[in-house]
C-alpha cells in the first residue's frame, strides 16, 4: 500500500508535469509566424508613426538647404482714378520688382546638414522599431505556443488524475485502499486545475499582446499548430 502511494505521488509530481515542459519549437510552422510578422510590420500603428516621421524629415531635408522662392511684384503709380491711361498724369509709372533673399554664407549648408542628420536619426528610429516589433511578435508567438501545448498537457493530466481518483475511491470503498490516497489524488487535481487556470490567463495576456502588435481587435484568438 505504501509503495502504491509513493508511486502515485511520484507520478503526479514529476512525470506528469515534466511532460508539459518538453515542447519543441521546431513544431511551430514558420510560414504562419512569417505571416504574422509581416502583418505586424504592415499594420502596427507605432511603426507607421515612426515611418511617417522619417519620411517627413527626408522630405524636409532638401527644402531647408534651398533658397526661399523669389518674389515677383508689379506696381502701378499715379494713374487716373477712372482709367489706366499712362499719358494723362505726370509721373505715371509702372514698376516691376523681383526680390530674392540670400542668407548669411554657410547658413543654408548648416541647415541642410542638420536636417540630413535629423532624417538619418528618424530612419534609425524606424529601423529599430521595425526589428523590435518583429522580435516581439516572434517572442509572443512562441510564448503562446508554449501556453497552448501546456494547456493541452495539463488537461490530459487532469483526465488521468480523474481516472486515478475513481480508482482510489473504488479501492477505498472495497477496503483495499486508503483514504489518504483518495485525498492525495484530489489535492493533485486541485493543483492541476489551478495550473490550468493560470495558463489560460497567461494565454489571454499573450493573445492581447499579439492583437496590439498586429493592430487587431481586442479579444482575437490564434490557432496554434
Amino acid at each position: 500500500m505504501k509503495r502504491r502511494s509513493v508511486l502515485l505521488r511520484n507520478l503526479l509530481m514529476s512525470g506528469i508535469f515534466v511532460s508539459g515542459l518538453l515542447l519543441s519549437n521546431n513544431l511551430v510552422q514558420a510560414a504562419d509566424l512569417d505571416l504574422l510578422v509581416q502583418e505586424a510590420l504592415t499594420n502596427n500603428p507605432d511603426l507607421a508613426v515612426a515611418k511617417a516621421r522619417w519620411e517627413q524629415a527626408t522630405y524636409k531635408s532638401p527644402q531647408v538647404g534651398s533658397l526661399k522662392d523669389p518674389v515677383l511684384s508689379f506696381a502701378l503709380s499715379n494713374y487716373p482714378n477712372d482709367n489706366f491711361s499712362s499719358d494723362e498724369t505726370a509721373m505715371t509709372g509702372n514698376e516691376v520688382k523681383l526680390a530674392q533673399a540670400f542668407p548669411f554664407p554657410g547658413k543654408l549648408e548648416n541647415r541642410s546638414a542638420l536636417a540630413n542628420e535629423q532624417a538619418r536619426w528618424f530612419e534609425a528610429v524606424y529601423q529599430d522599431k521595425h526589428f523590435q516589433i518583429a522580435r516581439k511578435v516572434k517572442d509572443a508567438w512562441y510564448r503562446l505556443y508554449f501556453k497552448e501545448k501546456a494547456i493541452v498537457v495539463t488537461e490530459r493530466n487532469m483526465a488521468l488524475v480523474d481516472d486515478i481518483i475513481r480508482l482510489t475511491e473504488v479501492r477505498y470503498e472495497t477496503g483495499s485502499g486508503l483514504q489518504q490516497d483518495v485525498l492525495k489524488a484530489q489535492v493533485q487535481r486541485s493543483k492541476l486545475m489551478e495550473r490550468l487556470m493560470t495558463l489560460r490567463q497567461k494565454r489571454s495576456v499573450v493573445q492581447a499582446d499579439l492583437n496590439r502588435l498586429l493592430n487587431r481587435p481586442y479579444g482575437g484568438t490564434y490557432d496554434v499548430p
